[in-house]
């Protein structure tokens, strides 16, 4: 090989990589979380962290704009359906699936949290957790959240997805799934897709047919949380239950 050949290789070889220009402002970025917390940032630069995940070596100020001025929220951006985050530019199918683990990991960390200490002292968890799994959901899903002597949570059952019109069903599968489990207590949960979490006259007739169910197997209800995306609403709270 020629000295001009070898020359020219050892060139390119010690040739830097090229920054991208946006590289720097997501340091500074990091550096800022790092230093004061997510409070020291606001929605749109969150999301550029989160985006930098999925997109090298290229934008996501763009496109974190682009998904909050159409989404409006962080929250309705995690959200999301799959097809209306594709919309977004700079949006692909990557960056989605990048953002259903995020918001998966953050249902799991607070599941993690509610299943420590006791959750009736602390009703805060219970709601953080139940919103961030099903306050985003497009349909009406009803679970129970599984509580046993220490007031722990030991379980979640889901129970239906459509509406909660369907009454007669509700209380034998939640006394059934109490008294599988062996807890002495159950809080039910279900949304509202509308966002309103004020209960309905059906929602207080469900609570009321799950509460007389569970009492057949030596259970009680000890609240009935409704989530939606702005709020929550408990039934124990209000002093319903």
């Amino acid at each position: 090989m020629s000295s001009f050949a070898q020359d020219s290789q050892s060139t390119s070889r010690k040739q830097p990589r090229k920054r991208h220009p946006d590289e720097g402002h997501r340091t500074r970025l990091r550096d800022r979380l790092d230093r004061a917390g997510a409070e020291a940032l606001a929605d749109y630069e969150i999301l550029e962290l989160l985006l930098g995940f999925a997109i090298r070596g290229r934008d996501t100020k763009a496109p974190a704009r682009a998904a909050l001025a159409r989404f409006k929220t962080l929250a309705a951006v995690l959200d999301a359906d799959r097809e209306e985050l594709l919309q977004v530019a700079g949006i692909g199918p990557g960056v989605v699936d990048a953002l259903r683990v995020v918001k998966s990991a953050s249902a799991a960390y607070l599941r993690s949290r509610a299943a420590q200490g006791d959750l009736l002292s602390d009703p805060d968890r219970v709601a953080d957790f139940c919103r961030m799994k099903y306050a985003g959901e497009r349909n009406e899903v009803v679970a129970a959240l599984l509580i046993d002597s220490g007031n722990r949570f030991r379980g979640l059952v889901h129970l239906a997805e459509g509406t909660v019109d369907r009454a007669a069903v509700f209380p034998r599968r939640v006394a059934e799934a109490a008294l599988k489990k062996g807890v002495p207590s159950v809080i039910l949960v279900h949304n509202h897709p509308s966002g309103c979490v004020s209960p309905s006259a059906e929602d207080r007739k469900v609570t009321e047919d799950v509460r007389r169910a569970l009492e057949t197997v030596g259970c009680k209800l000890v609240d009935h949380v409704i989530v939606g995306r702005e709020g929550a609403y408990s039934f124990h709270g209000a002093g319903e239950l």
